[in-house]
């Protein structure tokens, strides 16, 4: 027999039901004998789930320190267990009472419903290999990357990105980039030159480089595009 009323488990399938999904899109389990009230899984995902739990938290009793502790030495908590929760991955918090606990169902699978649509474009689910070797290389090449770039190392770096505005140029019609996008990666290189001065070596790469590269890599989505991209990479660090 489960700790919950009839009338509570009712209350959580309808928030299961009101949102984004179905009840089928869960496995919902209400144990007997355990802390945990109502244990909720996202099917497709398992890594998503909902639980209650309710225990006893001990109290300070200095008038009965040496003594055996009495059900009035502990205060009851009831909590939710969410992943994800409203900003963090998992979130464990207090709740005042059984109702407010089910309120946060909703919330819940709202929050589900907002990760799966923002991991379609979530750069962190995915890292990128080109980014990723680019640097790499650069902590394996600069052999003085907290050194800022002497009056020669910055024009000889000036030079590469103008060669480099030059072939964006052309790669918009080898790759039918829209005028619009090129604009974008030429204003991205001409920002670069003005941090040569500002940034160290090292900085200067892991930052600037890496936004060319990303910016470069939004509209190069061929074969062809991402080879252009590692050679770009190797040719930044000459």
């Amino acid at each position: 027999m489960t700790k919950l009323r009839n009338s509570k488990i009712n209350e959580i399938i309808s928030r299961l039901e009101r949102g984004e999904f179905c009840i089928e899109d869960f496995d919902i389990s209400f144990p007997a004998n355990s802390v945990e009230l109502a244990i909720i899984t996202f099917k497709p995902y398992p890594k998503y789930s909902f639980r209650i739990e309710e225990s006893y938290e001990y109290t300070d009793n200095p008038l009965n320190y040496f003594g055996p502790l009495n059900k009035k030495d502990k205060n009851k908590t009831i909590k939710t267990i969410e992943e994800p929760g409203d900003y963090k991955n998992y979130e464990k918090n207090r709740q005042k009472n059984i109702d407010d606990c089910i309120s946060r169902i909703s919330n819940w699978v709202n929050n589900i419903h907002q990760d799966l649509l923002a991991a379609k474009n979530n750069p962190v689910l995915e890292p990128d290999e080109i980014i990723e070797n680019f640097q790499e290389t650069v902590e394996q090449k600069l052999e003085d990357p907290e050194n800022f770039f002497d009056k020669k190392e910055q024009e000889e770096i000036r030079n590469q990105l103008d060669d480099l505005k030059d072939r964006v140029t052309s790669l918009e019609k080898q790759f039918n980039i829209p005028a619009e996008d090129t604009n974008t990666i030429i204003s991205t290189i001409e920002k670069s030159k003005e941090k040569l001065e500002q940034y160290p070596k090292g900085v200067w790469y892991k930052t600037t480089g890496t936004k060319i590269l990303k910016t470069l890599k939004t509209v190069l989505t061929s074969k062809e595009g991402r080879e252009f991209l590692l050679e770009m990479g190797k040719n930044l660090l000459k």
